[in-house]
């Protein structure tokens, strides 16, 4: 368990580093996260890119990022409603945790502008650790 704890949290280390190459000294980044539902798994995935990012410089409390989190509480409708709302919101980088909120962001990208988006899985182990 704490293998694949770590690998996640390495993961998501990598892409934060990919994602914020760039990264310009006072600029404020805003990411939204769409949470699929409530889970150990999920909730581990979103703490280990939030930590990759903090590792990175990147936090709320560093003054530099805002993060609008979303859960939708297994409901697909308000999955897409919150994509939508990501969208319009015109944030630097959409994460979505779990098969169906990547899916929903995957049938609605925006496909008129450049979105950096982020799909966090857990894996089947994590998941039946969590059973356990």
């Amino acid at each position: 368990m704490k293998k694949i704890v770590a690998l996640i949290l390495a993961l998501a280390l990598v892409l934060c580093a990919c994602v914020f190459a760039s990264a310009e000294e006072g600029k404020v980044y805003r990411i939204g996260i769409s949470q699929f539902a409530v889970h150990g798994s999920l909730d581990n995935c979103r703490e280990g890119f939030l930590q990759g990012l903090a590792e990175e410089g990147i936090s709320e409390e560093n003054g530099n990022l805002v993060i609008d989190y979303q859960n939708s509480n297994a409901d697909t409708s308000t999955t897409a409603l919150i994509s939508d709302q990501f969208v319009s919101a015109g944030y630097d980088l959409i994460c979505a945790i779990a098969t169906p909120s990547a899916a929903v962001r995957a049938l609605r990208r925006d496909r008129d502008r450049t979105m950096r988006e982020l799909g966090i899985e857990p894996t089947d182990e994590q998941i039946r650790a969590m059973a356990d």
